[in-house]
């Protein structure tokens, strides 16, 4: 299976046009379209995605804030650079928020969270039963929107607007490595979605037992699946 055109899924609700250019601009980063440490024309990105100056600058704020875009002081953009520093800086930062996270959440989660929790669980088997049986660009598409939700509604019984927002950069800016990952191995069957399947299956039962610390051993476990990266690649 190829992924070098992988589409990534937006929530429904960006609907605006300075959006739109950000989720474009966003997936040509992801897929690798616009290779790590490219120069952002305004020109270019203007007459590439068919927008004016003022959304492709509101976009690049965006993709400034999940860290996918470098400014150059008053030079401009360009893609952010990858290397393997960069890539354990980012896993190490994700253990200590998506542990503190899952933590406060245990502690502080509703039946109302456990459901919602519950609920993204059942979208992620969903789709990932649809990728296990056919290893379609679509359906590798579809299962990483529900694994980053799955995520996402962990930390949400926490409460903390500050601390999804950090979970949310540092999980954009590791997905960029993951696809890379993926683009250089799921066609030789490196990737075991059912082990990723069943982990998740363990840290959903961990969160709703109320166990922070096997929770958050696992968490701190998933987060550094991925431990092959070569820039050079």
């Amino acid at each position: 299976m190829s992924i070098h055109n992988f589409e990534i899924l937006e929530p429904a609700d960006d609907r605006t046009l300075s959006a739109g250019v950000a989720a474009r601009l966003r997936a040509d980063i992801l897929n690798g379209v616009l290779a790590p440490g490219s120069r952002l024309a305004m020109t270019d990105l203007t007459k590439r995605y068919g927008a004016g100056m003022s959304p492709v600058r509101e976009a690049l704020s965006r993709l400034l804030g999940e860290g996918l875009v470098q400014t150059e002081g008053q030079r401009g953009f360009r893609v952010a650079a990858m290397s393997r520093e960069d890539f354990s800086e980012i896993v190490m930062l994700r253990q200590m928020v998506e542990e503190t996270g899952v933590r406060a959440a245990i502690e502080k989660g509703d039946e109302e969270w456990e459901a919602s929790l519950v609920a993204a669980f059942h979208v992620l088997e969903r789709r990932l039963a649809v990728l296990l049986e056919r290893e379609t660009e679509e359906a590798l598409a579809a299962y990483e929107d529900a694994h980053r939700r799955f995520h996402f509604a962990i930390i949400a019984g926490a409460g903390s607007a500050r601390l999804s927002r950090m979970q949310q950069r540092l999980y954009e800016e590791a997905r960029r490595y993951r696809l890379l990952f993926y683009r250089k191995h799921v066609a030789g069957s490196a990737i075991d979605f059912a082990e990723s399947g069943a982990i998740h299956r363990k840290i959903l039962d961990a969160v709703l037992a109320r166990d922070g610390d096997r929770a958050a051993d696992i968490l701190r476990g998933h987060v550094t699946l991925i431990e092959d990266f070569d820039s050079d690649d």
